[in-house]
């Protein structure tokens, strides 16, 4: 799955500010500048935001952290197992059902 907002989705811990874009300058105000309430592309914190915010998600699915790699989940029962991989944007589910793949897929939306 091709998480196409993926860095757009992370929550900023910290206070940062952008002058306003070309072409949306508030003509009133042209020396304001924008307090970011979320990560952008092109900003040194949004790859870890994003981290942050899938791992948060994962681990409330009640999904492992690998301890290896931190970019490999896992979760498993008696008769399913489920690894998701996350690099950058993409999130990509390996699984021995297709039922627990789809309530993952639902939960995403």
């Amino acid at each position: 799955m091709d998480v196409k907002t993926a860095f757009l989705n992370g929550l900023l811990d910290e206070d940062i500010y952008m002058v306003q874009p070309d072409g949306y300058t508030d003509e009133e105000r042209p020396d304001y500048v924008c307090h970011l309430k979320r990560s952008l592309y092109g900003l040194k914190q949004s790859p870890r935001m994003w981290n942050q915010t899938i791992d948060k998600f994962m681990l409330e699915l009640e999904f492992k952290k690998c301890k290896a790699d931190h970019c490999i989940y896992a979760k498993w029962n008696d008769q399913d197992m489920i690894f998701v991989l996350s690099k950058k944007r993409l999130v990509q589910p390996r699984y021995t059902s297709k039922p627990v793949t789809h309530d993952l897929h639902s939960r995403c939306l």
